[in-house]
Protein backbone atom coordinates (compact mmCIF):
# COMPACT_ATOMS: atom_id res chain seq x y z
CA UNK A 1 0.00 0.00 0.00
CA UNK A 2 3.05 2.24 -0.35
CA UNK A 3 1.67 3.38 -3.09
CA UNK A 4 -0.92 5.26 -1.25
CA UNK A 5 0.18 8.47 0.53
CA UNK A 6 -2.02 9.75 3.66
CA UNK A 7 -3.06 13.25 4.16
CA UNK A 8 -4.92 14.38 7.50
CA UNK A 9 -7.16 17.73 6.45
CA UNK A 10 -10.10 19.64 7.61
CA UNK A 11 -12.97 19.46 4.79
CA UNK A 12 -14.92 22.42 4.79
CA UNK A 13 -18.51 22.89 4.89
CA UNK A 14 -20.47 22.51 1.59
CA UNK A 15 -23.97 22.67 0.32
CA UNK A 16 -24.78 20.31 -1.96
CA UNK A 17 -28.00 18.49 -3.83
CA UNK A 18 -27.80 14.45 -3.28
CA UNK A 19 -29.76 11.50 -4.18
CA UNK A 20 -29.55 8.28 -1.70
CA UNK A 21 -30.01 5.00 -1.95
CA UNK A 22 -29.79 1.74 0.80
CA UNK A 23 -27.20 -1.02 -1.12
CA UNK A 24 -27.12 -4.64 -0.48
CA UNK A 25 -23.21 -4.66 -1.35
CA UNK A 26 -20.30 -2.35 -3.07
CA UNK A 27 -21.41 -4.47 -6.43
CA UNK A 28 -24.48 -2.61 -6.45
CA UNK A 29 -22.38 1.09 -7.11
CA UNK A 30 -21.88 1.68 -10.17
CA UNK A 31 -25.88 1.08 -11.39
CA UNK A 32 -26.74 3.25 -8.33
CA UNK A 33 -24.31 6.00 -9.52
CA UNK A 34 -25.98 5.55 -13.25
CA UNK A 35 -28.97 6.00 -12.05
CA UNK A 36 -28.40 8.94 -9.48
CA UNK A 37 -25.25 11.41 -11.16
CA UNK A 38 -28.02 12.27 -14.13
CA UNK A 39 -30.55 12.57 -11.94
CA UNK A 40 -28.57 15.12 -10.03
CA UNK A 41 -27.07 16.81 -13.66
CA UNK A 42 -31.05 17.54 -14.49
CA UNK A 43 -31.59 18.92 -11.20
CA UNK A 44 -28.52 21.77 -11.49
CA UNK A 45 -29.73 22.60 -15.22
CA UNK A 46 -33.42 23.06 -14.40
CA UNK A 47 -31.90 25.40 -11.62
CA UNK A 48 -30.10 27.30 -14.26
CA UNK A 49 -26.99 25.78 -12.16
CA UNK A 50 -23.67 25.68 -13.64
CA UNK A 51 -21.73 22.40 -12.63
CA UNK A 52 -18.30 23.01 -11.41
CA UNK A 53 -16.94 19.61 -12.25
CA UNK A 54 -16.35 17.86 -8.63
CA UNK A 55 -19.21 15.29 -7.84
CA UNK A 56 -18.97 13.25 -4.65
CA UNK A 57 -20.56 10.25 -3.13
CA UNK A 58 -20.85 9.35 0.33
CA UNK A 59 -21.10 6.75 1.99
CA UNK A 60 -22.54 5.60 5.64
CA UNK A 61 -23.49 2.37 7.18
CA UNK A 62 -27.26 2.08 7.89
CA UNK A 63 -27.43 -0.42 10.25
CA UNK A 64 -29.82 -3.05 8.19
CA UNK A 65 -28.19 -6.44 7.52
CA UNK A 66 -30.09 -6.71 3.82
CA UNK A 67 -29.40 -3.43 3.06
CA UNK A 68 -26.23 -2.48 4.60
CA UNK A 69 -24.43 0.47 2.80
CA UNK A 70 -25.91 4.00 2.29
CA UNK A 71 -24.49 5.93 -0.97
CA UNK A 72 -25.48 9.29 -1.24
CA UNK A 73 -24.40 10.92 -5.08
CA UNK A 74 -24.04 15.00 -4.22
CA UNK A 75 -23.41 17.62 -6.56
CA UNK A 76 -22.39 21.32 -5.04
CA UNK A 77 -24.94 23.92 -5.01
CA UNK A 78 -24.73 27.26 -4.17
CA UNK A 79 -25.63 28.76 -0.92
CA UNK A 80 -29.56 30.22 -0.92
CA UNK A 81 -30.13 27.41 -3.33
CA UNK A 82 -32.41 24.62 -2.02
CA UNK A 83 -33.69 21.50 -4.57
CA UNK A 84 -36.06 18.73 -3.28
CA UNK A 85 -38.78 16.40 -4.61
CA UNK A 86 -38.11 13.31 -7.03
CA UNK A 87 -35.73 11.92 -4.49
CA UNK A 88 -33.30 14.53 -4.19
CA UNK A 89 -32.31 16.97 -1.21
CA UNK A 90 -30.09 19.57 -0.18
CA UNK A 91 -27.96 18.87 2.50
CA UNK A 92 -25.59 21.26 4.47
CA UNK A 93 -22.57 18.80 4.92
CA UNK A 94 -20.84 20.41 8.49
CA UNK A 95 -17.06 20.80 8.41
CA UNK A 96 -15.29 18.11 9.41
CA UNK A 97 -11.90 18.19 11.31
CA UNK A 98 -10.17 15.51 10.57
CA UNK A 99 -10.55 13.25 7.84
CA UNK A 100 -7.64 10.93 6.53
CA UNK A 101 -7.39 11.13 2.66
CA UNK A 102 -5.29 9.40 -0.71
CA UNK A 103 -5.49 10.23 -4.18
CA UNK A 104 -6.39 6.81 -6.87
CA UNK A 105 -5.88 7.69 -9.90
CA UNK A 106 -7.28 5.03 -12.29
CA UNK A 107 -10.90 3.40 -12.51
CA UNK A 108 -13.02 3.09 -9.44
CA UNK A 109 -12.15 -0.69 -9.36
CA UNK A 110 -8.90 0.69 -7.57
CA UNK A 111 -10.63 2.51 -5.30
CA UNK A 112 -10.96 -0.65 -2.77
CA UNK A 113 -7.28 -0.71 -2.02
CA UNK A 114 -7.30 2.68 -1.56
CA UNK A 115 -9.63 2.88 1.34
CA UNK A 116 -7.88 -0.09 2.29
CA UNK A 117 -4.74 1.71 2.84
CA UNK A 118 -7.07 4.30 4.61
CA UNK A 119 -7.66 1.77 7.23
CA UNK A 120 -4.66 0.22 7.55
CA UNK A 121 -3.23 3.67 8.14
CA UNK A 122 -5.79 4.26 10.40
CA UNK A 123 -5.30 1.74 12.63
CA UNK A 124 -1.28 1.82 12.82
CA UNK A 125 -1.91 5.76 13.90
CA UNK A 126 -4.13 5.00 16.81
CA UNK A 127 -6.86 7.16 15.23
CA UNK A 128 -10.28 5.85 14.86
CA UNK A 129 -12.51 6.09 11.88
CA UNK A 130 -16.23 7.04 12.21
CA UNK A 131 -18.95 5.07 9.55
CA UNK A 132 -18.58 7.37 6.99
CA UNK A 133 -16.03 7.33 3.90
CA UNK A 134 -16.56 10.26 0.93
CA UNK A 135 -15.42 10.35 -2.58
CA UNK A 136 -14.31 13.49 -4.11
CA UNK A 137 -13.92 12.98 -8.07
CA UNK A 138 -11.59 15.49 -9.11
CA UNK A 139 -10.80 14.53 -12.49
CA UNK A 140 -12.91 11.87 -14.30
CA UNK A 141 -13.65 13.67 -17.77
CA UNK A 142 -11.78 10.80 -19.91
CA UNK A 143 -11.55 7.16 -19.84
CA UNK A 144 -11.86 5.14 -16.49
CA UNK A 145 -8.15 4.35 -16.19
CA UNK A 146 -6.99 8.07 -15.89
CA UNK A 147 -9.49 9.31 -13.67
CA UNK A 148 -8.16 11.14 -10.46
CA UNK A 149 -10.89 10.88 -7.14
CA UNK A 150 -9.51 11.52 -3.38
CA UNK A 151 -10.60 9.21 -1.05
CA UNK A 152 -12.34 10.59 2.22
CA UNK A 153 -12.51 8.94 6.23
CA UNK A 154 -14.00 11.04 8.25
CA UNK A 155 -11.67 10.41 11.80
CA UNK A 156 -13.77 10.64 15.14
CA UNK A 157 -12.15 13.43 17.52
CA UNK A 158 -9.20 13.60 19.46
CA UNK A 159 -9.80 13.53 22.81
CA UNK A 160 -7.34 15.90 24.84
CA UNK A 161 -6.62 17.01 28.33
CA UNK A 162 -7.86 19.97 29.91
CA UNK A 163 -5.79 22.00 32.60
CA UNK A 164 -7.16 19.89 35.38
CA UNK A 165 -6.78 17.00 34.14
CA UNK A 166 -9.38 15.80 33.11
CA UNK A 167 -10.70 14.48 29.08
CA UNK A 168 -13.36 16.27 27.55
CA UNK A 169 -14.15 16.10 23.40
Amino acid sequence: MAEYEVIVKRLEPLRVVGSSEDLAGFDEISQACGRMYPQLHAALARNQIAFNGLSRALYEDTGDEDRPLRITTALPVPDGITIEGDGLTTIALAAVERAATTVVRGAPDRFHDGFRALHEWIERSGDRATHFDRELYIDCDGPPDTWVTELQTILEPRWSATVSGDAER
